[in-house]
C-alpha cells in the first residue's frame, strides 16, 4: 500500500510546483514544471511497477510491468532532459552563468547518471547484446540499484536544494511553505529506497 501513498505524495509536490510555477507564464516557468513530473510524478510510478506491495500494479502481468516501467521512464527522461533544455536556454538568455549554484550541479548530475541507468535498461531488454560481458540477472540488479538507489536519491536532494533557489524563496518566502516540499521530497527518497530494498530480499529469496 505505501507505494501507493508515496506516488500520492509526490503527486500533491508535484501539482504544488506547477501551481507556484504557473507553467507558460515564462520560459523559466516549464523548468520545475517539467522537472517536478519527470522526478514526482512519472518516474516514481515506473520505479514501483515491480513492486510487489503496490495494491494496483502487482495483479498486472510481468510483460505489463515491463511496458509500464519503460513506458514512465521514457517520459520521465524526456521530460527532464526538455526541463534541463529549458534551464540552459533561459539562462542563456538571461547572460547567467552555468551550473554555478549546488541546485543546478546536482541537477545536471542527476541528469547524466539518469541517461546512464536509462541505457542500463535498454541492455537489461536486450541482454543478449551483452551476455559474454555480464549475466543478464546481475545487469538488471545493477540497473535497479543504480536508478532506485543512485539517480532518485539525487533528484531529491536537487528538489531540496531547489527550496532554496531565487525562485522558491521569491515564490514561498514562509519557510514551512518551502520545507513542505523538502520534507516530500525526502519521504519520497527514503520511501523509493524501500521498495527496492524490499523488492531485491523478495528477489534473493525466490
Amino acid at each position: 500500500m505505501y507505494p501507493l501513498i508515496l506516488q500520492i505524495i509526490g503527486f500533491a509536490a508535484a501539482a504544488w510546483i506547477a501551481y507556484l510555477s504557473q507553467p507558460g507564464s515564462s520560459l523559466f516557468s516549464w523548468h520545475p514544471t517539467l522537472m517536478a513530473f519527470a522526478f514526482l510524478v512519472v518516474m516514481p510510478m515506473g520505479l514501483f511497477a515491480f513492486s510487489t506491495a503496490h495494491p494496483i500494479y502487482r495483479n498486472f502481468k510481468r510483460s505489463n510491468k515491463t511496458l509500464m516501467h519503460w513506458v514512465c521512464q521514457s517520459i520521465a527522461v524526456t521530460s527532464a532532459l526538455v526541463g534541463l533544455v529549458v534551464m540552459v536556454t533561459n539562462k542563456d538568455n538571461n547572460g547567467s552563468s552555468h551550473f554555478t549554484t549546488r541546485h543546478g550541479q546536482f541537477g545536471l548530475l542527476t541528469c547524466v547518471l539518469m541517461v546512464g541507468a536509462s541505457s542500463g535498461g535498454f541492455f537489461v531488454l536486450n541482454s543478449k547484446l551483452v551476455k559474454a560481458f555480464i549475466k543478464p540477472a546481475a545487469l538488471r540488479s545493477i540497473h535497479a540499484l543504480l536508478g532506485s538507489t543512485v539517480v532518485y536519491p539525487l533528484a531529491m536532494t536537487t528538489v531540496v536544494l531547489a527550496t532554496y533557489s531565487n525562485f522558491m524563496l521569491g515564490v514561498l518566502p514562509v519557510d514551512y511553505m518551502r520545507y513542505s516540499i523538502a520534507a516530500a521530497a525526502v519521504v519520497m527518497a527514503i520511501g523509493v529506497y524501500a521498495v527496492q530494498v524490499r523488492r531485491s530480499r523478495a528477489a534473493r529469496a525466490d
